[in-house]
């Protein structure tokens, strides 16, 4: 899984103002896995971090499946959630712990077969965090591949700012020709907003040189370049012991 930021934030009124003010400062994770359950990390106050629990579930339609999901979601107790790669359009909300997180989904689309879909993005918010909108996504790029929110968080002296969660399944070759305006419109996504962000999912690709061949042929390039246009780093580059 790899992390990546453009520079750490603390939640404080001084830096809060700052992130609406300055594009620097917007706040970027990535998590590129493929089945393992991984933990996020954001400082929400000077003491209190905000969490991300992401998760390839590879389908969301196995009962036993759905069972062992949501015992890890209720163990681990995160603020949010993002499960990619649900391969359905039928809501999952219902057979997730909706009476904690409020819902949020981008269903998968059609195959090429007709009989299945492919993709799927599902991200649960905790409900004691204000939502302030449920981004739509208007790009056909980024149908199936991204949700997004922008919810509220807190700062420590009791006041809060926007920022916005993105959850992603990103494509596994981006060079292909029904795929290759996804990072730019992802990118175009990202630019568009004026508050902090972050996003957290499978984006099947990393910057380590020695797993870049686990995407498509031209999933490293691209990646690199969205990290560039966004002025983020990988986090997760400063810990070659991952």
């Amino acid at each position: 899984m790899d992390v990546v930021t453009s520079r750490p934030i603390f939640l404080a009124d001084t830096v809060s103002r700052n992130i609406h003010s300055h594009r620097p400062n917007a706040l970027f994770f990535l998590a590129a896995f493929v089945i393992f359950a991984s933990v996020l990390q954001v400082v929400a106050t000077a003491s209190i971090p905000f969490l991300i629990y992401a998760l390839n579930s590879n389908g969301l339609m196995d009962s036993v499946k759905l069972h062992h999901i949501n015992i890890a979601i209720n163990a681990r107790n995160p603020h949010a959630f993002v499960l990619s790669e649900s391969k359905t359009n039928s809501k999952t909300g219902p057979n997730l712990p909706n009476g904690d997180y409020n819902i949020f989904e981008e269903p998968g689309v059609q195959s090429n077969n007709f009989h299945t879909y492919k993709w799927g993005v599902t991200a649960g918010i905790r409900k004691n965090i204000q939502i302030a909108q449920h981004v739509a996504i208007t790009a056909a790029s980024l149908c199936g591949h991204i949700v997004a929110v922008d919810i509220v968080l807190p700062t420590t002296t009791g006041k809060g700012f926007v920022h916005r969660m993105i959850g992603a399944y990103t494509p596994w070759d981006p060079g292909a020709p029904d795929t290759h305006d996804f990072w730019p419109d992802l990118t175009a996504l990202v630019n568009s907003t004026t508050t902090s962000w972050s996003v957290a999912g499978d984006l099947n690709t990393t910057v380590s040189v020695s797993e870049c061949t686990s995407g498509g042929t031209n999933a490293c390039a691209q990646y690199f370049k969205f990290l560039t246009d966004v002025n983020a780093i990988d986090i997760w580059s400063n810990h070659p012991e991952r």
